[in-house]
């Protein structure tokens, strides 16, 4: 039966949940969690709470533009001692999965910007095995509250062992085609409360 509203009920996946793989398959399946009215991908601050796990917070990326703030801040208050994901560029689908980089995907950049600015490493990851996202109706990943088998592919940051205090994600993400010219580039501002 599908799920009209309310929260979407977490399906087991063929990756180990803490595993990057993992991560990028729960991250999809807790925006799908989420009805389009109530997500944090728009840049609605007021959700970024929403349906988080209890050990990892996810960071909400966005389908492009400004959200609510113009100059592309969002700003985000984490538990302390909680790992943070955030895939800046990803792709998913139905049909039979990439073995590699998706031929339409860009490329990424992450920084954590305190007293200096450090290169974050990006993380590709396949998830080549589909898995299961069982969405709520409206949702902005699937827009149905039917179960859907997918595989998904992502560059993605994970940030462990942030102090508390105030910390600054600056991601962006590019085509590097010409044929698909577009670039965005966004900044979290995230405190860390004990």
């Amino acid at each position: 039966m599908p799920h009209m509203f309310g929260r979407a009920k977490p399906s087991s996946l063929p990756y180990p949940k803490a595993s990057p793989q993992g991560m990028a398959a729960r991250w999809l399946q807790w925006a799908a969690s989420i009805p389009a009215w109530r997500t944090p991908l728009g840049d609605r601050a007021e959700y970024y709470g929403t349906n988080q796990p209890k050990d990892v917070w996810f960071l909400a990326g966005q389908f492009g533009g400004a959200g609510d703030d113009p100059e592309n801040f969002r700003r985000v208050t984490v538990p302390a001692g909680r790992p943070i994901f955030l895939p800046i560029w990803w792709a998913f689908g139905t049909d039979e999965a990439p073995k590699s980089r998706p031929a339409d995907a860009g490329v990424a950049y992450a920084a954590l910007e305190n007293d200096e600015e450090i290169d974050l490493p990006i993380l590709e990851v396949v998830c080549h095995r589909k898995f299961t996202v069982n969405g709520v109706f409206g949702n902005p990943i699937t827009t149905t509250g039917r179960a859907r088998e997918v595989w998904m592919w992502a560059n993605c940051v994970l940030l462990t062992g942030l102090t508390p205090g105030r910390h600054r994600l600056i991601t962006s993400r590019a085509h590097v085609s010409e044929e698909r010219p577009d670039a965005a580039a966004f900044v979290y501002l995230i405190t860390i409360r004990d």
